[in-house]
């Protein structure tokens, strides 16, 4: 009978956890326009789930993350072989980076602003190859998004 009980009290808890995270995204709204320095990221929301993209030359921007009473965690992948390669990189390179995560985002929201940080993606290539064999954080940028 102890076991049971402590097995209910578990489920119970983990529900009212996943219902309060749930809950939580649907009071921090972000779905609307934002303008990032020169970019206007649309940004779509379901409870905690959050989807945009920018269309840029070339190629897409695409955003993917969760929000919890105001905190927004994005990260950005890039796709499209005329963006990658405006960006620097060869013909094979843009192939073999193309969707990986180019820039993560923590963000918070302060009325009409996403206040937060940036950090972009950094990948090594294979001399040989041109494959990716490593790939490392960039420090911090402040970031601010503002909302249209």
């Amino acid at each position: 009978m102890g076991q049971f009980d402590l097995a209910s009290f578990i489920w119970m808890a983990g529900g009212f956890a996943g219902f309060a995270w749930l809950v939580g995204g649907f009071l921090s709204p972000v779905a609307g326009q934002w303008r990032d320095r020169d970019r206007l990221v649309e940004l779509k929301q379901f409870g905690p789930w959050v989807w945009g993209e920018y269309n840029i030359s070339g190629g897409v921007q695409r955003y993917r993350g969760k929000i919890w009473l105001g905190g927004l965690i994005l990260e950005r992948r890039d796709y499209g072989k005329q963006h990658l390669l405006q960006l620097g990189f060869n013909k094979v390179q843009a192939k073999s980076v193309e969707g990986q995560v180019m820039v993560r985002l923590k963000l918070k929201r302060e009325g009409d602003v996403l206040r937060g940080n940036l950090w972009g993606t950094r990948f090594k290539f294979n001399p040989q190859t041109q494959r990716v064999i490593s790939v490392q954080t960039t420090a911090a940028e402040a970031r601010e998004w503002v909302q249209i």
